[in-house]
């Protein structure tokens, strides 16, 4: 597994996150718990150290059966994300009341990232009414949370309005791969992050699996790009999976940031079977990282054949 150093925290991650919001489930709905808590410390045991939970997810249910995942001392092991539901919030003590139920569900003391989810202009407005700032003080002081943070879905001028409101971000949660480069956050936003100090954690890297299943039409400029370039055998889970840190990377000028997945592959130690089926988008990823860390006069070196930036301190994503 590829580890970085998390810039906010100065603590090694993986460049692969386990995100928790699609566990299998039996026929009835439920989380299939026994087969969620092997995925997770599979992941673990093969290196993940970066787990993403959140108050929603799997409705409520997720954070039960992470806290029971990480009993064993695996706890120990990961930093552990999860979200305060800023849309269930409408004062000032329910922020520490859902934090308190939160911890409680996970059977832990505290939780490294507390992270204001799903972010937006709106929601902005409420929680800078609500003092959000005051909370995470009171929260820190009280051992609850280390590191606050939040999630983002709305439009480049609204994650910059976020960003630039509070020097203390500890990571900002995005969505981003080739097709959202200009969308949500954008590149420049996480650029921007990135001279803030402000780690960044990528989701959605495959666009729910979009990109690792791609339409016919789509595909068949992928497999055009392969011919291309003679490129006739596949590529490994690890290959794929540093195809989407590298385009990213080649884009920005942060330390550190983790790619989340959820699914895992029978075939590898990397967690995210959607990254096995077709090949071809990951040379794309491969000319981009080329194409645009030229064009941003990146110096790129190679460290075992895994090109990175020179001022990066590690590897995650």
């Amino acid at each position: 597994m590829l580890n970085t150093m998390f810039p906010t925290i100065n603590r090694e991650s993986s460049m692969l996150g386990f995100g928790c919001m699609r566990f299998p489930t039996t026929p009835d709905g439920k989380i299939d718990e026994s087969e969620a808590i092997r995925m997770i410390r599979h992941a673990i045991d093969n290196g993940v150290r970066y787990i993403d939970t959140a108050y929603p997810y799997h409705g409520g249910e997720s954070e039960i059966v992470v806290g029971k995942a990480l009993k064993d001392g695996y706890r120990e092991k990961v930093i552990l994300t999860t979200k305060l539901p800023v849309w269930l919030v409408k004062t000032h003590e329910d922020m520490m009341k859902f934090l308190d139920e939160q911890l409680k569900k996970l059977d832990t003391p505290y939780v490294d990232f507390y992270i204001l989810h799903a972010m937006n202009n709106e929601r902005m407005d409420a929680m800078q009414k609500l003092d959000y700032k005051r909370f995470y003080a009171e929260a820190i002081a009280q051992g609850k949370v280390r590191y606050p943070g939040f999630s983002f879905h709305d439009d480049a001028k609204a994650f910059l309005c976020i960003l630039h409101d509070w020097d203390q971000w500890g990571m900002c949660q995005v969505q981003m791969n080739i097709l959202d480069d200009e969308n949500q956050a954008t590149l420049e936003g996480i650029r921007e992050a990135g001279r803030r100090g402000v780690g960044v954690v990528v989701m959605e890297p495959l666009r729910g699996g979009l990109l690792a299943n791609p339409p016919v039409d789509v595909k068949a400029v992928y497999d055009a790009y392969v011919t291309l370039q003679n490129q006739t055998s596949s590529m490994t889970e690890e290959q794929k999976i540093r195809c989407i840190y590298d385009y990213i990377l080649a884009n920005t000028h942060f330390y550190g940031y983790t790619i989340e997945e959820s699914i895992e592959s029978e075939n590898s130690h990397y967690i995210g079977y959607a990254l096995t089926h077709h090949t071809a988008w990951c040379s794309a990823f491969s000319a981009l990282f080329y194409l645009f860390g030229t064009a941003n006069g990146l110096e790129v070196t190679i460290d075992e054949d895994h090109p990175k930036h020179a001022n990066n301190t590690g590897m995650v994503n």
